[in-house]
């Protein structure tokens, strides 16, 4: 089992009671915000999202009632923010729509929020609106950091993001009006819309390159486990192989030497497999 200290993986998680897992949780997100605040946002998202994974099953089962839900919340807002600043807005929504959404039908039943619980709320609120509008959901975008207003006048960034937005929205809606009333986009408006789609593209790229790099770092640590594992099995079969030996009575190898033995009995069978497979081929090919 891999300690907490130096890596995220919960290996042992399974294992783990209730508050066991909260306590981890918690642990995870210190981590994380450690990371951040060093400038290691990858790091960061890795801890992030252990803490959310050791919490899976307590919010199946309903258990741990406020603390586990602020951890959810806290958490997948997190992880918004650091995919809203590598670019990769598409992720971004969708983690601040799950830390939203355990809070917003409280909200919207018309129930008083606790001041932690409408603070959370708010910064989750504010994290979709700016994934949204980096994304061309302008719309969309307008009405989160609306609503973020309404509950927090305080907060600059959103004023700052909203005025932006309307200025968007309203160019769009002028180059609509030309196209439909006069046939043609007079020049301003041609320029808008053009300014409009040119962000959406940069934003679609920048979507699309963030994505492919998370994939490509998700496949090499997936690579890296895998390699990991296999190891860890050719050693537990290197160490069955000894105790057989000893039983017998014979001699033991070196892990390198059984190691060597090994890879070139399966060499051999790998070409064996091969010549078996090409031959059927060809066999095939005869009788068509």
């Amino acid at each position: 089992t891999k300690k907490m200290d130096d890596d995220p993986s919960n290996d042992d998680s399974e294992f783990l009671g209730p508050e066991e897992r909260l306590s981890r949780s918690f642990i995870c997100k210190e981590k994380g915000n450690d990371m951040f605040k060093e400038g290691n946002s990858d790091k960061a998202l890795l801890w992030w999202k252990s803490g959310l994974n050791l919490l899976q099953e307590l919010n199946e089962a309903n258990t741990g009632d406020f603390q586990v839900q602020n951890l959810i919340v806290v958490l997948n807002s997190n992880l918004a923010m650091v995919y809203a600043k590598i670019h990769d807005y598409g992720q971004a929504i969708e983690a601040a729509d799950a830390a939203i959404s355990i809070d917003e039908s409280k909200h919207k039943s018309g129930e008083q929020l606790d001041p932690a619980v409408l603070k959370r709320y708010v910064k989750a609120l504010y994290r979709r609106g700016f994934a949204r509008w980096k994304v061309g959901q302008l719309q969309a975008a307008a009405t989160d950091l609306t609503n973020v207003l309404k509950l927090d006048s305080s907060v600059a960034g959103a004023k700052r993001s909203l005025r932006e937005i309307k200025k968007l929205l309203a160019a769009r809606k002028e180059a609509e009006k030309a196209k439909f009333t006069s046939g043609f986009f007079d020049a301003k408006g041609l320029y808008e819309d053009k300014e409009v789609d040119k962000q959406r593209r940069e934003e679609e790229k920048r979507v699309e390159a963030a994505t492919k790099r998370r994939q490509e770092e998700e496949k090499r640590r997936l690579d890296a486990v895998r390699a990991e594992e296999e190891s860890a099995a050719r050693k537990k079969r290197w160490e069955d192989d000894c105790v057989g030996r000893m039983v017998k009575g014979d001699q033991v190898e070196s892990y390198d030497e059984w190691d060597a033995a090994q890879r070139i009995v399966e060499e051999a069978d790998r070409k064996s497999r091969e010549a078996a497979e090409a031959a059927e081929v060809r066999k095939t090919e005869g009788q068509s």
